[in-house]
């Protein structure tokens, strides 16, 4: 609704792509931005989790450990251990407190071996012993991690590239009809200057849009990422989207137009 109105007032898709690409890049960057903050405190949980364990085990004692704990360099994770132990402070006991860390935390890894934790400290489990392999997992959890980034930055220009390949091909597509409509002359049986044109355009366009989705939703899948961070891989590929558009309309027209022939008397 929102493209076929700009369409409308601008008479053009290319500005379609690159306003709806530019607005969906606002929400796109704070999930981002939140994405990130969240795969920080990630990287310092297994710090806190080794010293929280060895702590435990000199003090037995939850808010002595957590108190000792804050002096690690924990730097993100900082806030939400001082947060922790304030809520022990206040009286809250220390499931729940783990339990509110992890939420306040909006990671998944920390939330579920928060509950872990709390489950392992409440059957009355020795601390060191507990922490030791939670630690472990943490650790190769967040290798695996790192190990399918990586490779789905391989997945992430190959679909730009594609994305690329595929709105040249339509710009040419649409050139070549427009080109060859305009030197070929109507028959009775076969009118040339009858192909709706617009019509085409329109059916590019929607296509554009629905490569765009589809595409970004294949990377957020491969990396893993927070839903939403879909919304920013949609604005770029709208972007680079449009950007094409032009460049591909201007590339065909000056090609096309050194071989335009003049249609006989």
């Amino acid at each position: 609704m929102v493209g076929c109105l700009i369409y409308i007032l601008l008479k053009d898709f290319f500005y379609v792509f690159l306003i709806v690409g530019s607005v969906l890049l606002i929400p796109g960057l704070l999930a981002c931005i939140i994405e990130r903050s969240v795969l920080t405190l990630d990287e310092y949980y297994p710090t806190f989790l080794k010293s929280l364990g060895e702590n435990l085990s000199s003090t037995l004692n939850m808010k002595s450990a957590l108190e000792y704990s804050t002096h690690v360099q924990l730097d993100p994770l900082d806030r939400l251990a001082r947060n922790t132990l304030k809520w022990i402070l206040l009286g809250i006991i220390y499931e729940r407190s783990l339990l509110l860390m992890g939420i306040e935390s909006t990671s998944n890894l920390i939330f579920t071996f928060n509950r872990i934790l709390s489950d392992i400290f409440r059957s009355g489990s020795p601390p060191l012993k507990a922490c030791k392999p939670l630690f472990n997992v943490v650790i190769r959890f967040l290798e695996f991690r790192k190990r399918r980034l990586s490779a789905a930055k391989g997945v992430e220009m190959t679909v730009i590239i594609l994305q690329l390949i595929t709105i040249f091909l339509l710009v040419t597509i649409s050139g070549l009809m427009k080109f060859f409509m305009n030197i070929l002359q109507p028959l009775p049986y076969f009118p040339f200057n009858t192909v709706p044109l617009n019509l085409i355009q329109l059916g590019n366009a929607l296509l554009v849009f629905l490569i765009s989705t589809l595409n970004s939703l294949a990377i957020v899948e491969v990396k893993g990422s927070f839903k939403w961070v879909f919304l920013f891989y949609n604005s770029i590929l709208l972007l680079i989207s449009g950007v094409t558009w032009i460049v591909g309309n201007l590339l065909i027209g000056n090609v096309f137009s050194m071989f335009q022939l003049e249609a006989p008397i």
